[in-house]
């Protein structure tokens, strides 16, 4: 699968959106979409591969970071950790 490419499951409408997008990038990091070290697509980039704003994917992006599986390096975006 193409690193950019959004997966074939859709969110899911039972769970919050921000849970639902962290387990999504959790799961494409445990497939090996993305490998450690890896730079996570933009925040931009994120929202319009699964149709969400931007303040869903900060906030999944801001449960990833607490959880330590990516970091934040400026100018880069989210690395995986």
């Amino acid at each position: 699968m193409k690193k950019n490419a959004a997966p074939e499951l859709p969110l899911q409408k039972h769970r919050a959106l921000p849970e639902e997008l962290a387990a999504i990038i959790m799961r494409r990091i445990g497939d090996g979409d993305f490998n450690l070290g890896d730079v996570l697509p933009s925040e931009q980039a994120l929202a319009e591969m699964y149709q969400v704003s931007r303040t869903v994917v900060r906030e999944a992006l801001a449960r990833l970071k607490y959880e330590g599986v990516v970091m934040s390096k400026r100018g880069r975006g989210a690395v995986v950790c």
